[in-house]
């Protein structure tokens, strides 16, 4: 609690540079937090129809109660991300090990990613803890909680996906958990009860957005950003390295042409390897979770030194002697050392959390019952997100799974300290005295 309380000290970032977190989304998420505050979001505006209503909602909420526009956001996407510490410590309890959902909490909450994006005026780190937070509340109801509360965790999934579409695929994937978790002081029928009701709470918040849509545009949609994603990225990225021009010279001219599926099937057909390569790249970037572009921009460097690196783009390209040379440079010069460090220091946690998440995954796969399908339903949640934006992913697409990567690496350190206990229990136990994860009722399915 006390480290989570020390982080909210990162907000003297903000605080010194407030316009260093406005990104170019981030302007279209204040255009239309302003719009709803003058109640004029009823309109026929295309923009309206492209983006879901959850995070400009946020920002009002967040200028209400701290009374800044772009520092306050900042603040409380700062909190929440040591709520989403707190909750995934009480998803490792409620599983049974409370020792791999404090580790997790630990992780999550050392995290210099998760904090240093909490500051850009962009949705992921809500999504985050919107996600968390409905994981926390539905295996709780999963565990032997009241079934009311699948209805709760159903109306958090829905306000995550209010805030990033592509939550709207968990919806149908948690169900699924919810509908093979049995505890055997269930009665006949729980399961389904529990997951009715989480459904019900799903559509308790998006049934609205969609019907709203629906009378706009002749067509139910929760929002058009897929769409327009795969033309002015996915599709795009492809037909600028394959015709050697500019990413937004291509997507310009796909918006003009490209009008159904299969004129965008047609280019994948055309180019299946250069769309492959580009997808990839593209997950790459959502994997790596770093932007030293964005953060340069956040502690107030000018424009010139919020460009990449280069460190890594080096070494890529088979230059390791250069790439050293490079980042000794960086560290010696005063205005980067601070910047190249923190990069540095993300880097590292990176490695380090994807080893402890692969350890935790191949440890609770040799378990069963509701531990293992929860685990897999987190698992197959953080390949959904970001696996599907594809060339589109970004560095700060990671942020949204981070908490679930963190619950991976926290069942990786119980299982890695567990096993190291009985090979030598006198250092790690306390005298011979074992440390073994809390009793879990029994379940099935």
């Amino acid at each position: 609690m006390v480290l989570l309380l020390l982080r909210l000290g990162v907000i003297i970032i903000a605080q010194a540079f407030p316009e260093g977190g406005v990104i170019v989304d981030s302007r279209a998420y204040l255009e239309l937090a302003s719009g709803l505050k003058q109640a004029d979001w009823a309109g026929v505006n295309r923009i309206d129809i492209h983006w879901t209503p959850g995070y400009p909602v946020f920002l009002l909420l967040a200028e209400g109660l701290t009374g800044t526009t772009l520092v306050g956001p900042g603040l409380l996407q700062l909190i929440l991300t040591g709520a989403a510490a707190i909750a995934l410590w009480s998803i490792g309890a409620r599983l049974g090990d409370a020792r791999a959902g404090m580790a997790a909490a630990w992780l999550y909450a050392l995290s210099p990613s998760a904090a240093l994006w909490s500051l850009t005026i962009m949705s992921e780190s809500l999504f985050a803890f919107l996600l968390v937070a409905a994981l926390a509340v539905w295996v709780f109801a999963l565990t032997g909680g009241a079934p009311i509360h699948g209805l709760f965790a159903g109306m958090l999934l829905a306000a995550a996906a209010l805030v990033r579409p592509i939550g709207l695929p968990l919806v149908i994937l948690w169900a699924g958990l919810g509908l093979t978790a049995r505890s055997s002081s269930d009665k006949p029928g729980s399961n389904r009860l529990r997951t009715g009701l989480f459904v019900a709470g799903a559509l308790v918040l998006l049934a609205p957005w969609v019907i709203r849509n629906w009378s706009v545009t002749g067509k139910p949609a929760l929002a058009e950003v897929a769409g327009d994603t795969l033309v002015r990225f996915n599709l795009a990225y492809v037909v600028a390295e394959a015709e050697g021009i500019s990413r937004d010279e291509a997507a310009s001219r796909l918006a003009a042409t490209v009008v159904s599926w299969d004129d965008g099937l047609a280019i994948v057909r055309r180019y299946p390897v250069i769309f492959l390569r580009q997808q990839w790249q593209g997950i790459r970037r959502s994997l790596t979770g770093v932007e030293s572009g964005v953060w340069a921009r956040q502690f107030g460097y000018d424009l010139e030194r919020q460009g990449s690196l280069e460190v890594l783009s080096i070494l890529l390209a088979g230059e390791p002697q250069r790439a050293l040379d490079r980042l000794r440079a960086l560290l010696d010069d005063p205005e980067t050392a601070l910047l190249t460090s923190l990069v540095i220091l993300a880097v590292v946690y990176t490695v380090a959390l994807y080893f402890l998440a692969l350890a935790g995954l191949v440890s609770v796969l040799r378990r069963d019952g509701i531990v293992r399908a929860t685990y897999v339903v987190v698992s197959l949640s953080i390949l959904l997100l970001v696996v599907v934006p594809g060339a589109a992913g970004q560095a700060r697409f990671r942020i949204p799974v981070e908490p679930f990567l963190a619950l991976l690496a926290g069942a990786g350190c119980s299982a890695l300290i567990g096993g190291a206990s009985r090979r030598w229990p006198s250092l790690l136990s306390g005298g011979g005295k074992r440390v073994s994860p809390s009793p879990l009722p029994r379940m099935e399915g």
